[in-house]
């Protein structure tokens, strides 16, 4: 059995004045219950920091580049645009960008639009 090496280490310290006196027999009970929980959210908090890190490099990086990048997300909705797609969607005059993901200024290239989209 391997071992689980988490480098994320937590410490909560929880005390009271001098005057509240010390905790009871169920207050630390419930402490010991919650710990766990509290471990895990912590935990979960991390990762979607980091996580959200990572994006926000992911999308300097694309904001680095001359061609327009569009990520959709699996309905079509637009997830991210690099500023290139951005500039090329906000001319109005052939691709554009909305709530409900890409489409075109003529209908007639909307329908290739969608058969493009599927096929990746």
């Amino acid at each position: 059995m391997g071992i689980e090496r988490d480098p994320l280490k937590t410490v909560l310290a929880i005390s009271r004045t001098p005057h509240a006196g010390e905790f009871s027999s169920s207050e630390i009970e419930l402490l010991r219950w919650l710990a766990p929980h509290l471990r895990r959210a912590h935990r979960i908090f991390f990762q979607i920091s980091s996580l959200k890190a990572r994006a926000e490099g992911a999308g300097t990086a694309l904001d680095m580049l001359s061609t327009g990048i569009a990520l959709l997300g699996p309905k079509g909705e637009i997830v991210m645009m690099n500023r290139a797609a951005s500039h090329i969607a906000s001319q109005g005059d052939g691709l554009l960008a909305g709530k409900e993901g890409l489409r075109t200024v003529r209908a007639s290239e909307g329908a290739l639009l969608e058969k493009l989209i599927l096929s990746l």
